[in-house]
Order: structure tokens, then sequence, then C-alpha cells
């Protein structure tokens, strides 16, 4: 859920040994909450009237009868933050759902209307921060995403062969920082 996202450093090459591995490396910060309230909600949508198309004569000759057109598209979200006891105890909460309804290119069921790719995603994020003391802070964290698609028909498998597929993600966090003098700080 990019609108729970602070910051985040993208390296592609030459990372440190923070990356284990070869490949990207994304590092990303969560949003907290703080002494004051804040929040927000986002909504994004659009339909086949924002569409335009390029089948030409030659498509036609070839069998193609029409491109894969969105029958809808939508993203939702909203987040809050703030206090629970000023100073001390903090709280995030965000939730998004994103999806689409497509048509499959010359895919089509026995009366002749296309057969759709729908897909919905669904995200949230939870974090709670206490600052136990001067030195002392605590923060636990929670990000869930659940990924719906129905797939896998074509102009050559029916639409009886499609199948729902689930992708549910779960990532937790808990994390104590402790301030030692004023040069040193431990991370468990």
């Amino acid at each position: 859920d990019f609108n729970a996202i602070e910051s985040t450093r993208l390296q592609t090459v030459g990372s440190s040994a923070e990356m284990p591995r070869r490949g990207p490396f994304i590092d990303s910060v969560a949003k907290s909450g703080g002494n004051e309230f804040h929040g927000e909600l986002v909504a994004y949508g659009s339909s086949d009237r924002l569409e335009g198309g390029n089948v030409n004569d030659a498509l036609r000759a070839a069998g193609v009868r029409g491109v894969p057109k969105l029958h809808g598209m939508w993203d939702y979200s909203g987040a809050i933050g703030g206090r629970i006891v000023r100073d001390k105890l903090w709280f995030f909460v965000s939730g998004r759902t994103e999806g689409y309804n497509r048509e499959i290119l010359n895919a089509f069921r026995e009366d002749g209307s296309p057969i759709l790719v729908e897909t919905d995603q669904a995200f949230h994020a939870e974090k709670l921060q206490w600052q136990a003391s001067q030195r002392n802070k605590v923060t636990l964290f929670y990000h869930g995403a659940l990924d719906i698609q129905r797939r896998g028909a074509s102009q050559f498998r029916p639409v009886e062969s499609m199948e729902i597929h689930r992708g549910p993600v779960s990532m937790y966090k808990g994390e104590w920082q402790h301030v030692r003098g004023s040069s040193m700080v431990a991370q468990l």
C-alpha cells in the first residue's frame, strides 16, 4: 500500500551487505502516528470510455475481433494516525483496495459476451509505537495483502476452465530501540 509509505530507497546495483542477493534493493519506511491526528482518503477509477482502439484491417483479417476493453478499474484507500497517549503511545492504520476487470483477447462466451479477467487486491497496515522511556522505544508493525484473480480462459480455453487464484501475504515486525549515551543506538 503506497499510501502507507513515508519514504522509499531503491538501489538497482552495488548494494551493501544489507542486501544478501543480486537484484534490486528496496527499503521502505512505513508512516507513523504522532501527537497530532492526520488522515487521508484517496479514490481513483476509470472505465472503457477513456480507452482508444488500434485494430486495423490487417489485424481484423488475422481474426482479431477487438482489443480487450477495460470494464472497470478502481483504487480506494484511507489512512489515519495519531496519539493514544501524548508523547508516549502512537498508532497508524491504513487500508486500500484496488482492482480491474479487463477482457481477454478474442475470448468470448457462448452468447458472444466477452470473458473477463477479474482482479482484486486488498492491503492493510497497522503500526503501534511506544516510547517506554527516554532511551527505549518499542515498535510493532503488521502488513497484510490479498490478491484475488479469476483467470485461465483464452480463445482456446473455455470460461469453465477459469480458476480463482488467491495470493495472501503477511509481514510482521517487532522492534526495540535503545539509545545509550550520545553516540550508540542498539536495535533488536
